[in-house]
């Protein structure tokens, strides 16, 4: 015989099922079970979520170089490897900002170099989360540091 799934099947609902299959012989009435253990296997399929996807926040000039001014958290639903995020500072066109940086493996965001609000008043950038999936699920949050 052939076992079917009815609805959709998802490891972070639930990871493993047990039936009990049972084979009879109509003509003679004899029958047979067997306990059919099903393990089910993760896939990637949620993507990173951050706690808030927007963060406004003030930085003073006056801050040291590679001090932490903010972290981010994220959680992802799925489970292991799947699970992992990493993290980088983009701004919206690609490109890297020149005076910030964040650790990838724990999303602490750090000034690279010293702001100087005559240059730049307002800094606009994205956090990227990044999981360790295949494919990849990305998620963002945008960054105003005043």
């Amino acid at each position: 015989g052939t076992i079917r799934v009815q609805d959709i099947i998802d490891y972070e609902i639930k990871s493993s099922y047990q039936l009990t299959v049972r084979a009879a012989d109509s003509y003679s009435g004899k029958w047979a079970e067997v306990i059919l253990s099903i393990q089910i296997t993760d896939i990637n399929d949620n993507p990173p979520e951050f706690s808030q996807y927007l963060y406004q926040l003030n930085v003073s000039e006056a801050t040291a170089i590679a001090t932490p001014i903010l972290t981010v958290m994220t959680t992802d639903r799925d489970i292991g490897s799947n699970a992992g995020v990493s993290y980088q500072v983009l701004y919206s066109n690609g490109t890297v900002p020149p005076d910030f940086y964040i650790s990838s493996d724990r999303g602490v965001l750090m000034l690279r170099q010293s702001l100087d609000r005559e240059l730049q008043d307002i800094h606009n950038f994205l956090i990227v989360a990044t999981d360790m999936g295949t494919p990849p699920h990305t998620s963002t949050a945008h960054v105003t540091i005043y």
